[in-house]
């Protein structure tokens, strides 16, 4: 199994307002980032154009069912985070709480392939 490239082309970000039930939008804009997994699926690198992350994989479960995976992640800077990669909806959103704040942010997915190492 090679490695796993996903690129998107969109990005929003919003909170979660528990009074409405729902997540509300604080900001969009097209950007162009770069996922790169490596082959065992146990980390992987986020490039954007000012920034690039590594994260580390902590557990992942397969929803063959609704075409996705979701996995616990932690950043290279110690931030932890549930990262869903919905390849039926088109997204990847990283969803984290902090200070009794949930927030999220989405990717639009634009293009994916695997490659060997």
């Amino acid at each position: 199994m090679g490695q796993l490239y996903i690129s998107t082309s969109h990005r929003t970000d919003a909170y979660y307002d528990e009074s409405k039930s729902k997540y509300v939008i604080t900001s969009e804009e097209d950007n162009s980032t770069l996922f790169k997994f490596n082959s065992k699926m146990t980390m992987f690198e986020h490039t954007t154009a000012s920034i690039s992350s590594t994260y580390y994989i902590k557990s992942k479960k397969v929803d063959d069912g609704n075409d996705r995976i979701e996995m616990e992640v932690v950043s290279d800077v110690g931030n932890n985070y549930l990262m869903i990669i919905d390849t039926k909806n088109e997204n990847i959103r990283f969803i984290s709480t902090k200070n009794g704040v949930t927030r999220a942010v989405q990717h639009k997915i634009k293009s994916s392939w695997k490659a060997d190492e």
